[in-house]
């Protein structure tokens, strides 16, 4: 899987003066949204560095992000961000992904611009590589188990220097990045790879611009009754005082948690509130080391009634 698909990180430096980057830019992002191989194009700005924008594309394939640059909305855009860039202002990387979770899990749609987001840029010494993984995959999954606040911690690889990660880290908001750093895990993970770091390891805080279709993830557990999500679903389809309704929902499901979802979306269609626009399933591998075990992962795409894709 993470070998055949194309995940790219684009860090665009625009020239000084320039404001117009995300106007001009979204309707790229949304036209490369709706292209059939596409998981996710999302647009995320610096916040040191307020001209440095980092554009996170994930392809099913390699050939689809080749196909990409031969689409209309690319070719409109690249004459505009070309004229614009800073001197040496691109900068494209590819990555394989480490964790096990499956290709839908890139799917977009589940940071909100007030999410603390981090890409944490880590280069290990050269041989150390495989030691460095089975470490941050131990880190990611005391993530995943004890911290609820814990949006995204994706490991990311450098496809042409392997020495290289990026952790794509969302977390809730800054209080909980800082309960983070007091977890057991990280602490054990940071000691485990002290000898085995190149240099140190650099925050690069951005922050995700929404454009476009509006999207919302909806993580299901078997913690809930299907009542409590039905509610919530509602509540992202039609929207609910200042908060608009989405264009597309995704419910997300692994394991026991899978027939609940199936339930909620026929629930939801049924009463007329939206149409299932796509179903994904996966077995991805969890876990890691001998602890690995394959898990049923259900996603399940639904649009309102009055704007289905259908």
């Amino acid at each position: 899987m993470a070998d055949a698909a194309d995940i790219a990180l684009v860090w665009l430096t625009v020239k000084e003066g320039t404001k117009d980057f995300v106007e001009r830019t979204a309707p790229n992002v949304i036209a490369s949204r709706k292209e059939s191989e596409n998981v996710r194009f999302e647009m995320l700005r610096s916040t040191g560095t307020p001209n440095t924008y980092v554009l996170f594309e994930v392809y099913k394939s390699k050939a689809a992000a080749a196909a990409h640059k031969e689409q209309s909305h690319f070719a409109d855009w690249k004459p505009w961000i070309t004229e614009n860039l800073a001197e040496n202002g691109r900068d494209r990387r590819q990555y394989r992904v480490h964790g096990g979770k499956g290709l839908a899990a890139f799917r977009g749609g589940d940071v909100s611009p007030d999410n603390d987001v981090t890409l944490v840029h880590v280069s290990c010494k050269p041989g150390t590589e495989n030691q460095f993984i089975e470490a941050i995959l131990k880190n990611q999954a005391g993530v995943t188990e004890h911290e609820t606040d814990a949006i995204r911690f994706d490991i990311l690889q450098q496809e042409d220097d392997p020495t290289k990660f990026i952790l794509f880290e969302v977390f809730k908001n800054a209080d909980a990045v800082a309960h983070h750093k007091t977890f057991k895990h990280f602490l054990d993970w940071r000691q485990e790879v002290q000898d085995m770091m190149a240099e140190g390891r650099r925050g690069e805080k951005v922050q995700i611009i929404p454009v476009g279709e509006k999207t919302a993830t909806m993580k299901v557990t078997a913690k809930k009754n299907a009542g409590f999500y039905i509610r919530a679903a509602t509540t992202f389809l039609q929207g609910a005082g200042d908060r608009p309704p989405v264009e597309e929902l995704t419910i997300s499901a692994l394991g026991e948690a899978v027939n609940i979802a199936g339930a909620i979306a026929a629930k939801i269609e049924k009463d007329g509130l939206a149409k299932i626009a796509k179903i994904t399933t996966d077995y991805p591998d969890m876990g890691s080391g001998d602890k690995s075990y394959g898990c049923a992962q259900l996603q399940i795409v639904l649009t309102p009634a009055n704007n289905s894709k259908m």
